[in-house]
């Protein structure tokens, strides 16, 4: 059926309308990042129609807790925690088929996907619930300055005993050889499309 729709003129030919130059592409943002960030939400949130429960979101934990690049990032061993327990049971993500806004976060922006209430290990006492917060960029470069309101974003609710794992979704090579640098704060966890592809 994917091959057949592949072939399909009508299919060619929408393809073709997505690839032609546009307002959207030269300001370097286009429809295909929020489709992206859709997606992802879908794929993510437990009680999505794709009847995969949380195991598309243990994936992508695990995914960041790989690319994390060791035991010395600040989100590798909460990563692994979560991966042992099972506090998926309240998650709310945003954007997802029941809540198919991209959340609002204030004088922090909009946020491409937000996953929220995800229960902390229990020996975590002072912490209540943990977030993932992810940017995801299609054809658009790094914005520095958003990329320090996240951090802000995740600043502020630390505050509060709400931890964000910040990560930055782009396409292979888009962070240069020093995503880290790149992004301006070391509790980032860069992936790229291949490598949310391959988990």
């Amino acid at each position: 059926k994917i091959v057949s729709l592949l072939h399909d003129p009508l299919f060619v030919e929408f393809e073709a309308e997505q690839a032609a130059p546009s307002i959207f592409t030269s300001v370097g943002r286009t429809y295909t990042e929020t489709w992206h960030s859709h997606l992802l939400g879908w794929l993510l949130d437990p009680r999505g129609s794709h009847g995969l429960k949380d195991f598309p979101l243990r994936r992508f934990l695990l995914l960041l807790l790989t690319r994390c690049g060791g035991e010395n990032h600040p989100e590798s061993d909460l990563i692994a925690s979560l991966l042992a327990g099972e506090g998926f049971e309240e998650v709310k993500i945003q954007p997802s088929e029941s809540e198919p806004q991209e959340k609002q976060a204030g004088q922090y922006g909009r946020l491409d996907v937000l996953v929220e209430k995800i229960s902390p290990p229990e020996q975590l006492e002072k912490m209540s619930e943990v977030r993932v917060l992810v940017e995801v960029k299609v054809k658009a470069k790094v914005d520095r300055d958003q990329c320090n309101k996240y951090i802000a974003y995740k600043l502020n609710y630390e505050d509060k005993g709400i931890h964000v794992i910040p990560a930055y979704l782009s396409p292979p090579g888009h962070l240069g050889e020093d995503p880290i640098a790149t992004l301006g704060d070391p509790a980032w966890i860069p992936i790229d499309f291949q490598q949310l592809y391959d988990a």
